[in-house]
């Protein structure tokens, strides 16, 4: 979810239409019409979706901007139900390379999580990427978000000692406690393929990570680690929460890009 080819069509519902497993020849057989496949979901990268009171709120990132698509169900989520909620500024930390917008809905308010950054050099575009909030002003989701700015996932929050980079950041609350997981660098760099890990962090609201940073998985395994020993990434990226009664996972996407 980090280079390049993150901007190709991220989610694709596939409807398979006019299928039969009868038989398709001999004398007085119809033969089936042919499979087809059609895409109903809006041009979008890195698209995250959720449900509430029956609704489904799908939010991609293009044009420079964050887009939010409502609908009842999840093959209607089309241009025409969709709208900008936010656009990136042209100066600033989040002025270029929007990624990995995720929505919530947490204390009444809804929160969009997403990274972005200032543009770095041809040779490592994304050096700079880092995460942001957005928050609804009232309780629609399509309606009005103001920034809460850069989310810190640095060393030391007390010192504020400078954020590092982070993408691709998710939240949930556990046991009554809200935290963070991302993906990031254990440090900043100006070189592009940079391994990525998995930190977690407590939060003391859905706009404020309040504590420092933990690692809490790294790519170790022969399966996590790149092919390519020049142009290879070694990475962990895309955490996402899953729950199972009393147990809790988080799954995630590994090797290369």
């Amino acid at each position: 979810m980090s280079y390049p080819n993150r901007w190709l069509q991220a989610l694709a519902l596939l409807l398979l239409a006019g299928c039969s497993n009868g038989p398709t020849t001999g004398p007085g057989v119809t033969p089936p019409p042919e499979c087809t496949f059609t895409n109903p979901v809006d041009f979008g990268a890195d698209p995250s979706v959720m449900r509430k009171d029956g609704w489904y709120y799908l939010v991609a990132s293009r044009d420079r901007g964050i887009y939010l698509h409502r609908s009842r169900n999840l093959t209607d989520l089309t241009r025409q139900n969709g709208v900008r909620v936010w656009a990136a500024p042209d100066t600033g930390w989040n002025q270029a390379n929007v990624w990995a917008p995720e929505i919530h809905f947490l204390d009444g308010r809804w929160y969009i999580y997403y990274a972005a950054g200032r543009p770095g050099p041809p040779d490592a575009p994304f050096i700079y990427q880092r995460s942001g909030v957005l928050q609804s002003v009232g309780e629609d989701p399509q309606g009005e978000y103001v920034s809460r700015g850069m989310l810190y996932t640095g060393n030391d929050v007390v010192a504020d000692t400078g954020n590092i980079w982070a993408i691709d950041l998710t939240v949930e609350r556990l046991n009554g406690q809200l935290y963070a997981v991302w993906s990031g660098w254990e440090g900043n760099s100006t070189i592009a393929r940079t391994p990525q890990h998995l930190y977690m962090a407590t939060m003391s609201d859905p706009a404020t990570i309040s504590s420092d940073r933990v690692r809490i998985s790294s790519p170790t395994e022969s399966w996590e680690r790149r092919e390519d020993p020049v142009d290879g990434l070694d990475l962990q990226e895309g955490p996402q929460f899953l729950r199972n009664g009393e147990h809790v996972f988080i799954i995630y996407s590994t090797r290369e890009s």
